[in-house]
């Protein structure tokens, strides 16, 4: 007896069982977990918006902090008061406790965040902007003379009298003179930080080097151990072992060993989600009829065309961008192939055209900012020639001519890009020189360049710009005026520093000033901080950059870091 074959519709019907099947199951996995993944979703950008104000505001405090301490350690009236030793309880004794405590005190108006700030000299002397009274004795605390003795500065945390200290030492030729301790107000911090959130499921703290700073007292929902969030920080336990059963997030701050954690229980988090799966059933068998009928239409060609089609679209995703469609016919998909064929032609050229816009591109902006100096310093210069000339007449308009004409050879010179260190500092005297011609008036330049760094070369007038404007925007009209530079090796490049004691600048303009800079919009002047910084972003890449701190009526500090 002959065997009965299958008609083509049993088949149909059969595959469109089995299709049908599939799709409910795929279906209820797929849609479980689109809504598993949305409620993750929002709990993450929960957490990141809470743990990103949190880190954000700490992060504002404490480079608040360090641009303190550090306009402290370049005050000349602190300097002073650290290398000398004077009688104590005489009145010069007590006019200069007076001035460094009156200093201290002006730097942490309005810092509700900053209980104290004071100064402790190798030299015996404690000054301090208020508070409890200070004792000489307490500089002999062990952590007090390893600050003393680090030059980086350091945030230091004491969990058993809740105490958040950040320290900076003050150096002049490599010797620690004093140490500068900004006592931050535990209290204020601790009330400030989580106080927006009202997640009582959701465990948010801040870890100093995995030790607990600040929580938002959810204990109880605290789903792993504090040894356990300590061991993860340090990387000491490998987070992906507690993120099976709980979402967690980690954002580090800018301060380094600051860290801020979010912790939820995925069975708390998960828990509407586990009663949606009925429902999910539910909709999807009252989507079969639906389902079996579009599977009637499907032919096995048109099929066929699609998958071949959709996997040379997977190779162009995977990157493979020579992957051409080998589907022909005389329907829309064929029309597809083609269409796909062309487009893959276009990018590849396209691409090609871009790579070599974006070379130009940099190299056109490199120029461009090169060429930017020239113009305006040959201006600035012939200028401030004018202006003393038309004061003084021609007497002693050698002097000037001889220091211009150092300046133009180094600025129109076709020679290297980089040049010595020592060069530098040359060509920024012979600037002065002419500035202190035209403003007739005497201003302090001081210079503490480690000697192992003058033959070390940089970016030819990288900082002549920073001198100038700290210059003509800082003491210009200041009597007892004084630019400090200072170049010294910080871990692995060159910190340079350009402070100065001038009018400073408003913190609203000072806040401006450096998210334009930050976007490389040129605020100050073609060629003045905005280029600096373009130019050092551009010739050493992100990692290097410059750093802004100023204080009305007290002066501005320019950062530098460069490699070595």
């Amino acid at each position: 007896m002959q065997r009965k074959r299958l008609s083509l519709q049993s088949k149909i019907f059969l595959m469109t069982m089995l299709v049908a099947l599939l799709v409910m199951v795929i279906s209820l996995v797929f849609i479980y977990r689109q809504v598993v993944v949305i409620i993750e979703r929002n709990a993450l950008q929960y957490m990141q918006g809470i743990i990103g104000n949190n880190a954000s505001e700490l992060d504002s405090m404490l480079e608040d902090s360090r641009g303190i301490t550090l306009m402290v350690t370049m005050n000349p009236v602190v300097k002073e008061a650290a290398t000398t030793s004077l009688v104590e309880a005489s009145y010069e004794w007590f006019l200069q406790k007076k001035a460094v405590d009156s200093y201290l005190s002006n730097l942490v108006t309005n810092k509700e965040y900053i209980s104290q700030l004071s100064v402790f000299s190798a030299n015996g002397n404690v000054f301090q902007s208020g508070g409890s009274l200070l004792l000489k004795g307490q500089m002999m605390q062990p952590w007090m003379q390893a600050a003393f003795a680090t030059l980086a500065p350091k945030l230091h945390y004491f969990a058993k009298e809740k105490r958040l200290v950040y320290t900076r030492t003050l150096f002049a030729d490599k010797e620690p003179l004093a140490l500068v301790v900004a006592e931050l107000d535990y209290s204020y911090l601790s009330s400030k930080l989580f106080s927006f959130t009202s997640a009582e499921q959701l465990y948010l703290a801040t870890y100093l080097n995995g030790q607990l700073l600040f929580d938002n007292k959810a204990s109880a929902q605290q789903p792993i151990s504090q040894s356990e969030i300590a061991a993860v920080l340090l990387g000491e336990t490998d987070m992906e072992s507690y993120t099976r059963e709980n979402l967690m997030l980690v954002q580090d701050g800018q301060t380094e060993g600051i860290s801020t954690i979010g912790i939820i229980s995925y069975q708390v988090l998960l828990g509407d989600a586990l009663r949606l799966r009925s429902t999910v059933i539910l909709i999807i068998l009252i989507s079969l009829p639906l389902i079996f009928l579009a599977s009637w239409l499907l032919t096995s060609r048109l099929y066929r065309n699609i998958s071949e089609l959709r996997k040379s679209m997977h190779e162009v995703g995977k990157g493979n961008l020579h992957v051409r469609s080998s589907v022909v016919s005389e329907d829309e998909i064929g029309e597809m192939a083609a269409v796909f064929n062309t487009m893959m032609d276009q990018i590849e050229d396209l691409l090609e055209q871009i790579k070599q816009t974006e070379k130009q591109k940099r190299e056109s902006e490199f120029a461009i900012l090169q060429s930017q100096i020239q113009p305006h310093f040959v201006y600035n210069t012939i200028n401030s020639m004018k202006y003393y000339a038309h004061l003084k007449g021609v007497k002693e308009i050698e002097v000037v001519a001889t220091a211009m004409v150092e300046l133009l050879r180094a600025v129109l010179g076709q020679g290297d890009e980089f040049i010595p260190l020592s060069q530098e500092i040359h060509y920024i005297k012979q600037y002065l020189l002419i500035q202190r011609f035209k403003y007739q008036q005497e201003f302090e330049t001081v210079w503490e360049i480690d000697e192992e760094l003058l033959s070390h070369k940089i970016p030819k007038l990288l900082l002549q710009p920073i001198v100038e404007n700290a210059l003509i925007h800082g003491i210009a009209n200041k009597k007892d005026g004084n630019i400090t530079v200072k170049a010294y090796k910080l871990d692995d490049g060159i910190h340079i520093t350009v402070t100065d004691n001038g009018k400073g600048i408003q913190k609203e303009h000072l806040d401006k000033l450096v998210a334009q800079v930050s976007k490389d919009m040129h605020y100050l002047s073609s060629v003045g901080i905005s280029n600096v910084f373009s130019r050092i972003r551009m010739i050493y890449g992100e990692p290097y950059n410059g750093f802004i701190t100023s204080f009305v009526n007290v002066g501005t500090v320019v950062e530098l870091h460069i490699p070595l």
